[in-house]
């Protein structure tokens, strides 16, 4: 398919309760299969922070303010949900991990409508991962620099310094969930993802435009059926998980493909009942078997 689609991997089982409650589960995203989720990115944001307190000596009065504000809010309880999604459509390495070993099937949703979504909800995202420290370091330095110009810019006028001490926090815990460990860089990941503990306050991350202002009339349609639901939670190898259930009464217009597993029992005409079954008109055209040879 086009650049302006995204696949979710996962079982038969996942994608029939898809289709049939029109539902995408945004996961806590310390479960993922990353031990160091976070983790990681967090570690190396705090070297590179120390780093600039080190060598900008003249500057080092906002960055050590920052360090502080960060140590304290580095305590706080964060959680973010995700929903992962690769821009490959036939992954081996994603249909062995995430598709039952292969049986399964990659979903390939519309990119545009999940981009559009950050707008219907200012606590949702969606982001290409990114795989590189070079990349992260970058994004990280030039948060501090806008910390930095404005120190510089309003030294006498302190009642900036909260406010936009918890908006550069929100943009460095955004970066933080875009960036993981090399190593998983095959996966080539995109994912949604919800603050559901957000640190800024709705004055301070800007006034958002209406709904009726930023959608078209079709738009509107597409998405007047959303709805987030609250915090629940499955059990997950004897654990428990928090996720919430992002509810698209529109499923059917944002799916672009369906891709079945190379070792899938599914055929093409199994998926195409259950999705007339389901409301859902998706040509058969659009519905594909995997070019993967694996079994």
């Amino acid at each position: 398919m086009s650049n302006n689609t995204v696949y979710h991997y996962c079982s038969v089982e996942t994608l029939y309760k898809i289709i049939s409650n029109r539902e995408l589960w945004l996961t806590d995203i310390t479960k993922s299969n990353d031990s160091k989720e976070l983790q990681f990115a967090v570690e190396n944001f705090t070297r590179i922070l120390k780093q600039r307190i080190h060598n900008e000596e003249d500057k080092r009065v906002p960055l050590m303010m920052f360090e502080r504000f960060w140590e304290g809010f580095n305590q706080i309880e964060k959680l973010f949900h995700i929903c992962c999604f690769s821009t490959d459509s036939d992954s081996l390495s994603q249909w062995a991990m995430y598709a039952n070993d292969a049986a399964g099937i990659a979903i390939g949703f519309d990119k545009k409508y999940f981009n559009k979504l950050k707008e219907y909800n200012q606590y949702m995202d969606f982001v290409q991962v990114k795989y590189s420290l070079k990349q992260f370091s970058e994004m990280i330095n030039q948060k501090l620099n806008e910390l930095i110009n404005m120190y510089m810019n309003n030294k006498n006028d302190y009642s900036w310094y909260y406010g936009f001490m918890r908006y550069v926090i929100d943009e460095v815990m955004r970066m933080i969930y875009i960036y993981k460990n090399h190593s998983f860089k095959q996966e080539n990941e995109c994912r949604l993802v919800h603050n559901s503990m957000p640190c800024v306050c709705n004055e301070l991350s800007g006034n958002n435009p209406s709904f009726a202002q930023t959608f078209n009339p079709k738009e509107i349609e597409i998405f007047s059926g959303i709805n987030l639901g609250e915090i629940k939670h499955y059990v997950s190898r004897g654990g428990l998980v928090s996720y919430r259930p992002l509810h698209i009464a529109n499923m059917g217009s944002i799916i672009n493909e369906i891709v079945i597993g190379p070792k899938s029992p599914v055929s093409i005409h199994d998926l195409k009942m259950i999705l007339i079954a389901s409301g859902i008109d998706l040509s058969i055209h659009n519905i594909n078997l995997s070019d993967s040879t694996y079994r």
